[in-house]
């Protein structure tokens, strides 16, 4: 709908586009600004966005699952992005288990090596689960288990943490 105060919707949409700049991740300025395009006009537009957002794309996380680019959610989920993993980890694992298994391997890797409690072996256990959750990730989190253990022996609660695992 075009506001009252400006004249022709050019004005409006080029209004439009400065909110969708200014509010990255924000689905209604999103929504309403795609909606000026049509099918073949919002390719264009839409390699706009994603050039401006450049490698700042985890801003827009939210227009690209509605994109359907999941696979750009995954690169900004690499090499250990925890935060985008919590939110969209279990999609994610769908499309591309072998790259969500690193990204929790990642995690838990850097964890376990800086640890320095019982909280710190808690929360490396949790990506250990997550990727157990997922077909042929049991193995992987033994392997990784086992190389804490063997890395690590005198972590005593990091190793009775690893026993949650099983």
């Amino acid at each position: 709908m075009i506001k009252p105060q400006y004249q022709n919707t050019e004005a409006y949409n080029e209004e439009l586009y400065q909110m969708v700049l200014v509010n990255p991740g924000n689905e209604d300025y999103y929504l309403e600004y795609k909606a000026f395009f049509s099918d073949t006009e919002w390719p264009a537009k839409w390699g706009k966005l994603l050039a401006f957002f450049g490698n700042r794309l985890e801003k827009i996380n939210s227009w690209l699952i509605l994109e359907g680019r999941w696979d750009l959610i995954m690169n900004n989920a690499e090499p250990d992005n925890e935060h985008v993993m919590k939110y969209y980890g279990k999609e994610l694992a769908l499309f591309y288990p072998e790259r969500c298994f690193k990204v929790w391997s990642n995690n838990s890797d850097r964890i376990m090596s800086g640890g320095i409690n019982r909280r710190d072996y808690r929360y490396a256990v949790h990506f250990l689960k997550e990727i157990a959750k997922h077909p042929g990730g049991k193995e992987i989190a033994s392997q990784l288990a086992e190389k804490y253990r063997s890395q690590y022996p005198r972590r005593n609660a990091m190793i009775d943490e690893l026993k949650h695992l099983r």
